[in-house]
């Protein structure tokens, strides 16, 4: 049975997903000719013709053969003082352009979000650029040798630990310069990669969103950034778009924002709160409170419980009745919130008299 063009460039974007997961074996190339109706004689002769356009490297191991993706590393570097982000955009955005037309927007609007971040608000002097592309991926390293993003908000709105930023920032309409930055790019681009991280003061936010499995738009569990390119003294911001992404901006801003509220709903990950915390146990009003300060900001918060095993009364009263009452204009919904969390919401929510 023969396939359309478009068929076959989805059966090779399969293939190279599966060597970048490392994923590639009998097993799953007998998954790929059932799903697609071809034989494994015709799988592989679409593995060999990739490795024979250089986009796949193979290597004998044994009477198997092991493939990886044939990469090309550029790097770049820039004083910060008078830098444009167009500037740079217009040096890197080239390597995105071989990509779907809404993953080269969405490079586009990452890169110039965190180049702009580093410009206005690094306090560094250099500014440098690493992208790592191939025919399945493009990944791209921003670092300034500046204060450090997590310190900047920490002495900003005076918190007592570098760890807290990490919370402030995942609300959204986190910024130490309101004047001139509303705060959204982060949250924005967080949502937009395949998968997102900020490493800085010893400190790291990492996000992965499963955007070609048509997955909810919300972080998932951490992962390790494995292969960080270069050591940075300020702030390294890593993004990888992958060519399965199948994501508009326009759709990931509906989803927050509108014309008539703005960017009015945001998604907090709960766990955090307390970075150091291994147990994720949230029992008192004062965690309550650092965890809803600025939640007034929005018209609807949604609290992520992924990863948080338990919660106690004081904390629940304080944001779902305490907070609730006190702000009637910001809606507080949860996902994600196992049993013994659910049951405590509920009875904190049955004893609002």
């Amino acid at each position: 049975m023969s396939t359309s063009r478009t068929n076959r460039n989805k059966i090779d974007e399969v293939i190279l997903s599966l060597v970048a997961t490392r994923n590639l074996n009998s097993k799953s190339i007998n998954q790929i000719a059932q799903n697609s109706n071809l034989s494994r004689q015709s799988i592989y002769k679409k593995i060999n013709k990739l490795c024979e356009k250089g986009i796949l490297n193979k290597e004998k191991n044994g009477n198997s053969c092991k493939y990886s993706l044939n990469h090309n590393e550029y790097n770049f570097e820039y004083k910060l003082n008078g830098l444009n982000e167009d500037l740079v955009l217009k040096d890197v955005e080239q390597f995105a352009k071989p990509f779907k037309n809404n993953v080269y927007k969405i490079f586009r609007y990452i890169l110039t979000e965190m180049v702009n971040n580093a410009i206005d608000h690094s306090e560094g002097q250099n500014l440098y650029i690493q992208i790592d592309v191939n025919d399945y991926e493009i990944l791209t390293y921003i670092s300034d040798d500046g204060i450090g993003i997590f310190k900047k908000i920490k002495d900003k709105f005076n918190l007592d630990d570098i760890s807290q930023s990490i919370l402030e920032l995942s609300k959204g309409k986190t910024t130490t310069d309101p004047d001139n930055h509303s705060g959204e790019g982060i949250f924005f681009s967080s949502k937009l990669a395949d998968e997102f991280s900020i490493i800085a003061n010893n400190t790291n936010y990492m996000t992965r969103n499963q955007t070609f499995m048509n997955e909810k738009l919300q972080e998932n569990k951490g992962f390790i950034l494995d292969d960080i390119k270069f050591e940075t003294t300020g702030t390294l911001i890593y993004f990888k778009l992958i060519s399965l992404n199948q994501l508009e901006i326009s759709e990931v801003f509906n989803q927050f924002s509108d014309s008539d509220k703005g960017f009015y709903k945001t998604i907090v990950p709960v766990k955090h709160l307390e970075e150091n915390d291994v147990e994720k146990f949230y029992i008192s009003r004062s965690q309550a409170k650092r965890l809803s300060a600025g939640f007034e900001k929005f018209k609807e918060v949604i609290l992520d419980f992924s990863d948080v095993k338990e919660i106690g009364q004081a904390f629940a009263d304080e944001i779902f009745r305490v907070y609730q009452r006190q702000n009637p204009n910001t809606k507080i919904k949860y996902i994600n919130a196992n049993k013994n969390i659910t049951n405590m919401i509920k009875r904190v929510l049955n004893n609002n008299i």
